[in-house]
């Protein structure tokens, strides 16, 4: 495993990161960024990548960036390890498989769960239209 930030638990099998074009490599940054700021529950920083995002959770609700960033402020959710087994970037949007350490509400474990992120292109920079996570 190549560990992008093991200080915070973050780890990608390195097969998943080798032949990336730029614009894939950019989208997997970020997406790491985006993990590595709901770990640490850094809420400015989340903030910004999610500004316009719709946000889907694995038990099939969606909610608002507020609901989300509320609960993981007061550790409704509470992120712990994220170890990414399977990466595919196509079109703007990255799909993944990854285990997860996380205390949801009352129930905390370890599952594995399939995660897709759609970016957009805003003033050369991406950002997240849609997370399911």
């Amino acid at each position: 495993m190549l560990g992008f930030n093991n200080r915070i638990g973050i780890t990608i099998e390195k097969d998943c990161a080798d032949n990336l074009t730029n614009a894939e490599k950019e989208i997997l940054n970020i997406f790491l960024q985006i993990y590595e700021y709901i770990i640490e529950e850094d809420i400015e920083q989340l903030s910004k990548f999610i500004s316009k995002a719709q946000i889907n959770q694995i038990i099939g609700k969606e909610i608002s960036k507020d609901e989300w960033i509320n609960d993981i402020k007061q550790e409704k959710i509470k992120y712990y390890k994220i170890d990414i087994n399977n990466v595919k970037i196509s079109n703007n949007k990255i799909e993944l498989s990854n285990k997860v350490r996380v205390k949801y509400y009352e129930y905390n474990g370890c599952w594995e769960v399939n995660n897709y992120l759609i970016f957009e292109k805003e003033d050369d920079k991406f950002i997240i239209k849609e997370i399911l996570i």
